[in-house]
């Protein structure tokens, strides 16, 4: 804030100022979403790792190592697995409002 008259030595940016309050609130959803169970962090990666390594494996042995529209399948896969991955995610969290939902609101239908 070299610019601004008046300003404090050693003030920060705007720019500093949002940049650490967007890494606050990202660490605190993480960490709320995560800890909440046990080896919350370590299911979050192994999950998707171990489902694409079985699908791969998978295909390896029925396809071997043959190319996909000229791509390698491994990154082929991963991208694919990427999608379900989020699709899947959107879906159980908009399922996950409707039970909330039917919690507070006893007119609302769920599926249960």
């Amino acid at each position: 804030m070299a610019n601004v008259k008046g300003a404090p030595k050693g003030a920060r940016t705007p720019w500093q100022v949002t940049r650490s309050v967007w890494y606050a609130m990202f660490m605190r959803e993480a960490i709320s979403r995560t800890m909440a169970d046990r080896m919350g962090w370590f299911w979050m990666v192994f999950e998707p790792f171990a489902l694409v390594a079985v699908m791969v494996g998978i295909r390896s042995f029925i396809s071997g190592d043959r190319l996909i529209s000229n791509a390698p399948f491994i990154p082929w896969m991963i991208t694919g697995m990427m999608g379900f991955f989020l699709a899947r995610d959107g879906m159980l969290r908009g399922m996950g409002r409707l039970r909330e939902m039917h919690l507070y609101l006893p007119t609302a239908k769920c599926i249960q």
